[in-house]
């Protein structure tokens, strides 16, 4: 049995990289997330360069392999759903999660909580405005999101893997 785990592994890790390669998009080496064990928040992107005051195309996959349902919430407004970080070379970082105006209690009708059963997954294809006032340089992008736990009444924040971009300016 220990042989066969090692070798599925592999072809696994082999698949994933020529995925990636193949669709363009970005994938971190450390693919693993910070958060609940059996949740993960795995995101790509469609490149890896990118334009400031423009916007980036991010792929996010969550994978429930717990053994209970899980909630996250859907406000029906991507990407408000998600906290956006973008780190600096410094570690310096930036909130580029986007405001939401409040509204009184109950406004916001489209809002729901969706499930994800155990050992399945919900994607999101989510775009992130480039701030006009960044700089230039290399970046390290991530997203967080809660994650409801229904048998424990807890609400857990599962942080993706990182990705690393290129800010330019046009100008």
């Amino acid at each position: 049995m220990n042989r066969i785990v090692p070798s599925v592994m592999l072809t696994l890790i082999i698949a994933c990289k020529a995925l990636s390669q193949s669709t363009n998009a970005v994938v971190s080496a450390e693919p693993s997330t910070k958060g609940e064990q059996g949740i993960r928040l795995l995101i790509t992107a469609s490149t890896n360069v990118v334009e400031i005051g423009s916007a980036i195309a991010i792929h996010a996959l969550i994978t429930n392999s717990s053994a209970s349902t899980l909630y996250v919430w859907h406000s029906g407004a991507l990407p408000h759903d998600f906290q956006v970080t973008l780190t600096d070379h410094s570690g310096k970082q930036f909130d580029l999660t986007p405001k939401r105006e409040r509204h009184p209690v109950n406004a916001d009708f489209g809002s729901l909580n969706l499930d994800i059963p155990p050992n399945t997954e919900r994607t999101r294809d989510i775009s992130i405005g480039i701030p006009t006032n960044t700089l230039p340089g290399k970046y390290r992008l991530e997203l967080a999101r809660g994650v409801q736990v229904p048998s424990t009444k807890s609400m857990p924040k599962i942080t993706s893997n990182p990705i690393e971009i290129e800010l330019f300016s046009g100008q």
